[in-house]
């Protein structure tokens, strides 16, 4: 398929259950056909508990509802708060549709420092820094913001780790083949809000889609 196209007829996304151990045969091969066949998949029973994902849809959402003024109090290119079509200027890419908060790895490892992670005088520093050179930022409210956002990142490292080890089965290598190449990984966890758009913003939103 391509983009503005329609699936064919009888296209459905996988949705494979989470709750077996990694190495069961059966579903190895699920996710072997899905990711060949369709190249994404849904699960279910992934062990991330509801508690986890409710609070971290209650707490981003309680953030995005607060006075713009008060978001700004952790505004950052990199980490943090980024307005629609504001300043600062999303280091990544453009918001002129959505506001954004993010987060980087919170497992207390220092990356403006390690040089495993982050060498300010390497050939990659300028890109090094882009994920690097800021810290979190965490907004005072609401006032659970943190802790809920650490947790829920947390079940998602865990969550990617199991199915990291189901992809090196399903390819037919060692079971902790691609811990190698995650293990100082730099993932960002993204909130974005798009709010209402008047139908002059659509129009013009859908012209610069077009070129």
């Amino acid at each position: 398929m391509t983009a503005g196209t329609a699936p064919p007829p009888g296209f459905e996304v996988p949705i494979i259950d989470l709750s077996r151990p990694c190495d069961d045969h059966e579903l190895v091969a699920q996710v072997r056909d899905a990711c060949q066949r369709v190249g994404f998949f849904h699960v279910v029973n992934h062990g991330v508990p509801g508690e986890v994902l409710h609070s971290a849809m209650r707490v981003t959402r309680s953030f995005f509802e607060l006075p713009e003024a008060v978001k700004m109090r952790v505004a950052n290119s990199k980490k943090g708060f980024i307005p629609i079509n504001g300043q600062p200027e999303n280091a990544v890419r453009p918001t002129a549709l959505h506001e954004k908060f993010s987060c980087s790895r919170v497992d207390g490892v220092d990356k403006r420092t390690d040089r495993a992670y982050y060498d300010p005088t390497g050939p990659n520093a300028e890109q090094a820094a882009l994920y690097f050179g800021e810290a979190n930022q965490w907004p005072d409210r609401p006032i659970d913001f943190e802790p809920t956002w650490t947790a829920y990142y947390k079940s998602m490292e865990l969550l990617t780790g199991k199915l990291m080890t189901i992809f090196a089965h399903a390819l037919g290598v060692p079971a902790d083949f691609f811990k190698m190449f995650h293990d100082k990984h730099v993932t960002n966890l993204v909130a974005l809000r798009y709010p209402p758009m008047t139908a002059e913003a659509r129009a013009a939103a859908a012209g610069e889609a077009e070129a």
